[in-house]
């Protein structure tokens, strides 16, 4: 499996990963056991980092190493989580994209309140080449007050990347239920782990397979964790 949204790095602020080596291991072995192969480290974006954008490169291989030494065989590729804000607009053609292709960025839709000008947000990152994916958007003020809204984003070609953790219902009835109505409505939705450690936020996807009974079952729980993340980390249409 892929796991499109991980904070597997070494913690630097903004970003909230493991605060040590073997915290990252830990969370590289938790995943392998769950069957993930490939992860897409994806620290909170800060635009300062993109006066040094090699810097998240540096620190995917970094972690990469220390996995790769301990013999876990987890592929690590670079990413970042994306602030849904007109700056990311203004930065368009330096944001870090999701894995190595040069089209596929992951927005974060904000937990609170009700972004209006997402639409056009995305609209404008769309008219310079690049395809938003949003992140947990079921967890989010806007898909409980206006799903309507996320769903027309959806149909516009912005994939949605749900949370595991909310489809199995971790973060409460609100989440799941928007969450498995999107898996519904939404062809094109990736299940990601938006793990930050090893136990308490996990990087694990298995933990919503029981949920896909009723929603096309393992058919459909492959696509949303392999065959979809695999055409995004290409560059392919969905």
């Amino acid at each position: 499996m892929i796991d499109l949204h991980c904070h597997i790095l070494l913690r630097v602020p903004p970003d909230d990963g493991p605060a040590s080596v073997e915290g990252v291991l830990d969370m590289a072995r938790v995943a392998l056991g769950d069957g993930i192969s490939t992860i897409v480290a994806t620290p909170h974006l800060s635009f300062e980092d993109l006066a040094h954008p090699e810097s998240i490169p540096a620190r995917v291989e970094q972690v990469q190493e220390v996995v790769a030494t301990a013999g876990l065989a987890v592929q690590i590729l670079p990413g970042a989580e994306i602030p849904a804000v007109w700056e990311a607009l203004e930065h368009a053609q330096a944001l870090p994209f999701l894995g190595e292709q040069r089209r596929y960025v992951l927005l974060e839709v904000p937990l609170a309140g009700l972004p209006d000008y997402l639409p056009q947000l995305v609209f404008s990152l769309q008219v310079k080449g690049l395809q938003p994916v949003l992140a947990h958007p079921e967890r989010t003020q806007l898909a409980h007050r206006n799903p309507n809204l996320l769903l027309e984003l959806a149909e516009r070609g912005c994939p949605l990347q749900l949370n595991a953790d909310s489809v199995a219902g971790r973060w409460g009835r609100p989440a799941r239920t928007t969450a498995l109505r999107f898996l519904r409505e939404v062809e094109h939705c990736v299940l990601a782990t938006d793990a930050h450690d090893a136990r308490q936020r996990p990087p694990l996807l298995s933990v919503a397979r029981r949920a896909f009974r009723g929603l096309g079952g393992e058919k459909r729980f492959q696509q949303v964790t392999e065959e979809y993340p695999r055409k995004i980390l290409s560059g392919e249409n969905l």
